[in-house]
């Protein structure tokens, strides 16, 4: 294997790490761990008055805007430079309803990016129930026995089955802001930018 593919490859296995360990959910305390470059762009904040509204975090929500974020928490082993965003596809959605249960969905979520001119993207499929807690500006999240998830990562056209990710991927402490039809979600990691859901139902 050459050195570009050996590149390549070691390079989307940290990106697939971060993915999963992060874009869903996560511990605050135990990512902090993983290094991470200063963050490059970040997406418009809420205004203040936003964080903590647990009123407005009720509903059904999906993710429209995931390209930040996941800028802002690649590995800083990762090329930047020859890695191009291609866009995501596919349903990561979650429902918070008014007594503190829910649920979640992610149906052939996939995000996608070029490095060097290879496509590579990871997946991810998944549902289950949750329940959820908010303090100040951070909403807690378990969830139940019920929950599934499982990951794909795809380089050129050789996809490779990651298996029963389980719930701690999903489960954990993040931040959130919402006002209107707009939630941001930030799981715990330094320097990171939200990921950006819209409201698809009250």
């Amino acid at each position: 294997m050459n050195s570009r593919i050996v590149l390549v490859v070691a390079s989307m296995g940290l990106l697939g790490c971060s993915l999963l360990s992060r874009v869903t959910g996560g511990n605050e305390e135990s990512e902090a761990e993983v290094e991470t470059p200063a963050m490059t762009a970040a997406a418009p904040p809420l205004d203040a008055s936003a964080a903590g509204d647990a009123a407005c975090l009720v509903g059904t929500w999906n993710v429209t805007e995931i390209e930040g974020y996941v800028q802002s928490i690649l590995p800083a082993q990762v090329d930047r430079s020859s890695l191009e965003y291609q866009g995501m596809s596919g349903t990561m959605q979650v429902t918070f309803e008014s007594d503190g249960t829910g649920s979640y969905l992610l149906q052939d979520f996939v995000v996608s990016y070029s490095m060097m001119g290879l496509p590579m993207a990871f997946g991810l499929n998944g549902n289950g129930t949750l329940t959820y807690q908010t303090a100040g500006d951070r909403v807690t999240i378990q969830t139940g026995d019920d929950s599934t998830l499982t990951g794909q990562l795809t380089l050129g056209t050789t996809s490779s089955p990651l298996g029963d990710l389980g719930e701690s991927a999903i489960s954990g402490t993040q931040a959130y802001a919402c006002q209107g039809d707009t939630l941001e979600m930030t799981p715990g990691a330094e320097n990171a930018s939200p990921v950006v859901y819209q409201r698809a139902a009250p």
